[in-house]
């Protein structure tokens, strides 16, 4: 089983690799280890308890693919393509997000908090109960979308459209919206403060 630690190297936060004291950035074969992690998620289809935060992908095509109880935090991901992918008790926490698709993925249960998303797609998704706390999304789809039950709490939402999606129980308080649409959406069941 993966220990999450934290990396050795002096006043890093980031998470160390399986079995190894040191990050993807601070570990002597960092850019190899990379490369054969991405060569493996390409490989497969059923990635189930597979450890690698710190991951960088870039231009990379997963679609259909199955992220069972996995970790890829604090990764970098640009202009990658996730379609119809499926994402499950996956930790995604601190990564960042520049132009990639997840038009219809399935995410449940699911750490997005504290990411940077800048011009996502999440269109056509079933995003059900995840956790996207802290995080700021900018210039984001998530049109005709199922967020039931997900966490936007202490967010940074900016240009980003919600349209047409399903909102109970969604949670914002504290998020901080601009130019954010909610059209055709049930934005009335959606939680947008504390209560007493």
């Amino acid at each position: 089983m993966y220990i999450r630690k934290n990396c050795s190297a002096a006043g890093c936060q980031i998470l160390s690799l399986p079995s190894i004291d040191f990050c993807i950035n601070h570990h002597p074969g960092g850019d190899q280890l990379n490369s054969q992690m991405t060569e493996r998620l390409k490989s497969t289809t059923l990635l189930r308890e597979f450890f690698f935060p710190g991951i960088r992908l870039e231009g990379e095509t997963l679609t259909s693919r199955q992220f069972l109880h996995s970790d890829f935090s604090f990764g970098s991901f640009k202009n990658c393509v996730f379609d119809k992918s499926v994402f499950q008790f996956t930790v995604l926490n601190n990564s960042s997000f520049f132009h990639c698709s997840f038009k219809h993925i399935r995410a449940m249960e699911s750490i997005f908090a504290c990411c940077h998303f800048d011009g996502c797609d999440f269109q056509g998704s079933d995003l059900i109960q995840n956790n996207f706390n802290g995080s700021d999304i900018q210039h984001t789809r998530f049109n005709s979308s199922d967020l039931m039950y997900s966490r936007f709490i202490n967010a940074r939402i900016s240009d980003t459209n919600f349209v047409d999606c399903n909102l109970k129980a969604v949670m914002f308080p504290a998020t901080i919206l601009n130019e954010a649409s909610f059209k055709y959406s049930n934005k009335e069941e959606a939680i947008f403060g504390y209560t007493g």
